[in-house]
């Protein structure tokens, strides 16, 4: 069992806990209860089965909770890569200054 968090832009945070900290003959109500505690706003999270979070963490900025599982959302466009607008600058780059230019860019 994982706890999930729902950010407020939709995505999900999902808190797996460290087995090693888990007392003998401990629920997992009860585990997640005690290391929890200190926090009490992660103790109203639900609790989801593990085989409902997806194996993969590819397109992860797409997971979203849906009630009792997580859900990769397909209409949530991939975010644009950083580097994709350089590196067309550096090959379209015709001159030795327009190389240069592309070079700085961030």
């Amino acid at each position: 069992m994982v706890r999930i968090f729902q950010n407020p832009d939709g995505t999900v945070r999902v808190l797996r806990l460290n087995e090693r900290r888990r007392r003998a003959g401990e629920a997992d109500a009860e585990f997640f209860a005690r290391v929890t505690a200190k926090q009490p706003d992660l103790a109203a999270l639900p609790f989801v089965d593990v085989p409902s979070v997806p194996v993969t963490r590819a397109r992860r900025h797409a997971w979203r909770l849906l009630t009792d599982r997580v859900i990769v959302d397909v209409t949530v466009p991939d975010p644009p890569n950083p580097r994709a607008a350089r590196n067309a600058a550096i090959a379209a780059a015709a001159t030795l200054d327009q190389l240069k230019t592309a070079l700085l860019l961030p």
